[in-house]
């Protein structure tokens, strides 16, 4: 029992009255049961209200109150409704609230078990997008006892699916409704649901409201809030790059995922062009100078996302040619790309050429060398270096690195194009003798490099200077006085005479000799402040000299000996032997054959030896050579690799390695695949697992990143492995879908962050399937078969990905299927057995047998079956046996005829304990009979009253009374006590007994005088005027094992 309603408030002239419920219903109702429910009403005004109920007009219903209850303000009254239902059918009714102006219907209903169908009336798209299909799910819930069905009507922009179906209690099915609209409009669809099994006092259908709002929805690339189709980029440096920051517009409502791939113009053309895999970027020999970042990203409803496009020209090494005769300034490679940036899910490309320029910065240096002449320290010379910008469309900068000795003001500027600057180089040397060095000039951001070569010497040290210092300093004294070169003032004018400025220098010469050096070490010794007193004598360091250096020449003729013993011992060189007999000036023949000790001129292939070609990087047919590991990875996308790599780098070796550019050839050693992963048939809630797999094949690590944005692929794992050199990594890409659909997408992966490739995922989800053998299945009984019911199987095969879960709906009982319900596995069947049971008469019966499968679309099993009526009968009413022993069997027989004009098949059904009925089942002819053994045996006394059934195929069952009367025989010895009295040793005597059966059945009596062996028992004699006859056999012998299987005891019973 329920009630239903919400509170009612009736309010009329300033008064009101309260009633709760407004309607009461009784569900599920049964017969002979009472249902009760309370009614209140209570009174809201502020004076005394007279409330009177009118009680309903049928029967069932009744009304318990008091009538004209006067209720004061604020108080309530209650009234009980009682409910009993005669027939399980639908009733309705109704009672009335009365007071003094106003009247209350109060609505009476009670509804028998039924289906009650739950469902939102109301489908709202929302906003939506033209040229895509749209899905809602409608979840219609069964909260009644039965089942209940639904059928939905057809509507012109709606589909729904399944359109009809049948909901279990208590349970629920999910209707797919998908609306696709090409333009825009505004859509305001009803769709009726007609409703099965329902109680007929609800609304046997109903309207449910579609409503969406269909707009069109794109997606638009724009660069300084105009719309473009290409992006300038200009004249860039070789090694340095440009950004331009571009904006991605979402005029829809539905957010756009999207992504953008970078290709030459080359690689144009094909579905393959836009799945580029590094192995296609080195076959394609072109090194994209053009990256794009964000590669993937998601716009929001109304909104715009920034994307910036970086063009970077690969730097330029000059490897050959003379500095004066480059130009590079005349240099100018143009570039050409497409970036294409798609929303696959709208199937809209935007496609944006991207156009650059790569430049070479060039800079002169004038003059190439500079020579500064003699300086003395404490002094300078100055030198101009004209830089001159030879480019004409950008600026350059440069940077002059300092060097001993030498100075450059200013040291870094920036150069217009076509710009000149003269910088000044100076040379103020610190110490004696040559300074030379390299002035290397920086420039385009210190990519490029030029040496200037500089070259001063220092003879003398010249005056130390006074600098004017502190308060006393004016501008003037801030400017360097610059002395430039001239080449007047490049040699001071120095006489020519060694620099004896060091002992070492004065050891070099011979002082008995040489004048100047004996005055040098002269005043060598002069100079030295505060001799100690163990210091040599100007006098006495000149013979100190001449002895070392006596010493030293000693030291090197000895030396000189022992090479010349040691090559050609102590005899010397040989001298040369000049017979004049052989040699004379004059003579042409020196004793030298012609060509004798001289190769050929003339060159064989043979002579030429076969070097290496040394490369930057190992060629691809090179196996050995081929990257790290040299050799080509196969990738498997069945093969999952269970090995997960760390999601980012950690070390500062795997952050330099992971955020490199890689060049063409790099990439080349990166082995992905497949480019291509096909899933096939999935089902849908099913998880469908493929490997995508990246070989890495450098001698670094690289970042792979996978961008997943979709639902159906939320379950992939890693997002991102950090992939060490020479290993091989796997992303595990899984699939899962709630709805069918159809999966063809391109997803999106990175390396190291710069490099941004693409490979094609496919997949078909579908409702889960199973596929019936057959579709129909006819009974039909053959003359010769005498089974009681048919046998069909029909096989189940699972032709997905998943397991399928299914069970049968049977309508009619005389079929029935086993087993019922279970579950097929993935590429197996499973073999059903369809059972036919004939119905008490011959009509042809037909149904449907519905297979059900979670998630899946339901099959029906079209079966039939019929067999001929027939119609059999007992040719007695009843089989009475009378009275049996207990333990014998007793056999009677019986006719079964047949009444029909067919062949009656008979089974026996049931059979009491203790009763056996032959044969248990047979075929009857048209008119004729059967006949029946019935064997009965009793194991205890009891009254047998009850029925042999047959079943008859195609017929009614028939019934055969019959009844028995089961004792125990009544046998006793008569006389009270057997005595032999005295007997002599060896004699016998013979003593009569006599066993009385008072029962009206015969009695088997057992004695048992195994124990007894001295004992025996035959007839007894005669007795005189006795005219009774002795049956010989009444007394026979029996076997131990007899006679235990005939009491059951064992061999001590007596």
């Amino acid at each position: 029992m329920t009630s239903s309603g919400k509170e009612a408030t009736i309010t009329r002239s300033g008064r009101s009255l309260q009633v709760t419920p407004e309607v009461i219903e009784f569900r599920d109702i049964k017969q002979k049961y009472v249902y009760v429910q309370t009614i209140s009403v209570r009174n809201l005004s502020s004076s005394a209200r007279r409330v009177r109920f009118v009680p309903p007009q049928t029967d069932e219903f009744r009304l318990v109150t008091e009538n004209l209850v006067s209720v004061a303000p604020g108080l309530t009254v209650y009234a009980d409704v009682e409910f009993k239902a005669k027939k399980a059918q639908d009733y309705s009714d109704q009672m009335i609230v009365a007071t003094e102006d106003m009247r209350f219907v109060v609505r009476l209903e009670a509804k028998p078990p039924c289906g009650l169908l739950e469902f939102q009336q109301i489908v709202p798209f929302g906003v939506v997008i033209t040229r895509k299909t749209h899905t809602r799910i409608l979840e219609v819930y069964n909260s009644g006892r039965l089942p209940a069905g639904f059928s939905f009507g057809r509507t012109a922009k709606v589909k729904v699916e399944p359109r009809a179906g049948s909901v279990e209690p208590n349970s629920s099915v999910e209707v797919r409704m998908e609306l696709r609209v090409e333009e825009p409009a505004e859509v305001h669809e009803l769709c009726t649901v007609s409703l099965d099994g329902h109680s007929q006092l609800v609304e046997q259908q109903r309207d449910v409201a579609i409503t969406a709002t269909v707009v069109n929805q794109s997606m638009h690339f724009h660069f300084e809030s105009n719309p473009v189709s290409e992006l300038h980029f200009g004249k860039v440096y070789h090694g340095k790059n440009r950004d331009l920051i571009a904006t991605l517009l979402n005029d829809g409502p539905v957010p756009i995922a999207w992504n953008a791939q970078v290709m030459s113009d080359s690689a144009q053309g094909g579905e393959a062009a836009g799945i580029l895999s590094p192995a296609d970027a080195l076959a394609s020999g072109a090194e994209n100078p053009i990256r794009v970042n964000p590669y993937t990203g998601v716009i929001a409803p109304y909104s715009h996302s920034s994307v910036t496009f970086t063009f970077a020209p690969k730097y330029h090494e000059q490897t050959k040619g003379f500095i004066h005769n480059m130009k590079p300034e005349e240099h100018r490679k143009d570039f050409h790309c497409v970036a294409r940036i798609s929303a696959e899910e709208f199937g809209q490309e935007i496609a944006v050429d991207l156009r650059g320029t790569g430049i070479l910065p060039a800079l002169n240096v004038r003059p190439d060398g500079l020579f500064f002449g003699e300086c003395v320290t404490n002094d300078r010379r100055d030198i101009v270096l004209t830089l001159h910008n030879a480019s004409a469309y950008a600026p350059l900068t440069f940077e002059i690195s300092r060097i001993p000795h030498f100075s450059v003001s200013p040291s870094s500027g920036s150069l217009p194009p076509v710009g000149t600057l003269d910088v000044v180089v100076s040379f103020q040397p610190k110490k004696l003798g040559d300074c030379m060095g390299e002035l290397l000039v920086r420039y385009c951001d210190g990519l490029y490099s030029r040496t200037v070569q500089c070259h001063g010497t220092c003879p003398l040290p010249g005056d130390q200077r006074c600098f004017t210092k502190g308060l006393e300093k004016t501008a003037k004294d801030f400017v360097p006085m610059h002395k430039y070169v001239t080449p007047e003032t490049m040699a001071l004018d120095l006489p020519n005479k060694k620099n004896f400025h060091s002992l070492t220098s004065i050891m070099k010469q011979d002082i008995s000799k040489d004048f100047e050096a004996a005055t040098a070490l002269d005043t060598m010794m002069l100079d030295l402040p505060d001799p100690s007193p163990y210091a040599l004598s100007p006098g006495q360091m000149h013979d100190f000299v001449r002895n070392k250096q006596k010493y030293n020449r000693y030291v090197k003729s000895t030396r000189k000996k022992r090479i010349l013993e040691a090559k050609w011992g102590k005899d010397g060189k040989p001298m040369v032997d000049v017979d004049p007999e052989k040699f004379y000036g004059n003579d042409k023949d020196i004793g030298m054959a012609a060509g004798s000790g001289l190769k050929s001129p003339r060159l064989t292939v043979d002579d030429v030896v076969k070097d290496r070609l040394w490369l930057q990087r190992p060629m691809d047919d090179e196996a050995e050579n081929r990257g790290v590991s040299g050799h080509h990875y196969h990738h498997d996308e069945n093969k999952l690799l269970k090995k997960k790599f760390k999601a980012a780098p950690t070390t500062q070796a795997e952050v330099r390695d992971c955020s490199t550019i890689l060049e063409a050839w790099q990439l080349g050693l990166i082995s992905v695949g497949p480019t291509t992963i096909d899933f096939g048939q999935a089902y849908v809630k099913s998880a469908v697992t493929k490997s995508f797999s990246v070989f890495n094949d450098l001698p670094q690590s690289i970042l792979v990143a996978l961008t997943i944005d979709s639902d159906e692929l939320s379950r992939s794992t890693p997002s991102s492995q950090v992939v060490p050199t020479a290993t091989a990594a796997g992303f595990d890409l899984t699939v899962c879908a709630l709805v069918p659909q159809t999966i063809h997408r391109h997803i999106s992966y990175s390396i190291n962050g710069h490099h941004q490739f693409k490979f094609l995922l496919r997949c078909e989800v579908t409702l889960v399937q199973l596929k019936l053998s057959i579709t129909e299945i006819s009974f039909r009984f053959s003359d010769d078969n005498l089974d009681r019911v048919l046998t069909e199987s029909v096989i189940l095969t699972n032709p997905g990905n998943a397991p399928a879960r299914y069970w049968w709906s049977i309508s009619n009982a005389a079929f029935k299927v086993e087993p019922s319900e279970g579950v097929v596995r993935p590429g197996s069947s499973v073999s059903c057995e369809v059972t036919f049971s004939p119905p008490t008469n011959g009509n042809l019966i037909e149904d449907y047998l519905s297979l059900k499968v979670d998630d899946g679309t339901d099959q029906t099993l079209r079966v039939l079956g019929q067999t001929p009526e027939s119609s059999c009968a007992f040719a007695t009413r009843r089989l009475e046996l009378g009275i049996l022993p207990v333990g014998t069997v007793i056999e009677k027989s019986t006719q079964v005829r047949n009444t029909g004009s067919t062949n009656g098949v008979f089974h026996v059904d049931q059979c009491p304990d203790g009763v056996t009925v032959t044969p248990a089942r047979g075929r009857i002819a048209p008119e004729g009979t059967a006949d029946l053994s019935v064997q009965v045996s009793l194991e205890r006394p009891l009254q047998l009253d009850t029925v042999i059934q047959l079943s008859i195929r195609g017929g009614k069952p028939i019934r055969l009374p019959i009844t028995a009367l089961a004792v125990v025989p009544a046998m006793e010895i008569m006389e009270p006590e057997i005595s032999f009295q005295a007997i002599t040793l060896g004699g016998s005597k013979t003593v009569p007994f006599t066993i009385a059966n008072a029962s009206a059945v015969e009695g088997t009596c057992y004695i048992n005088l195994q124990d007894y062996p001295e004992f025996t028992l035959g007839h007894a004699e005669r007795r005189h005027g006795d005219e009774s006859q002795i049956d010989p056999a009444a007394l026979q012998p029996v076997s131990v094992q007899s006679y235990l299987a005939a009491i059951g005891g064992n061999d001590g019973a007596r």
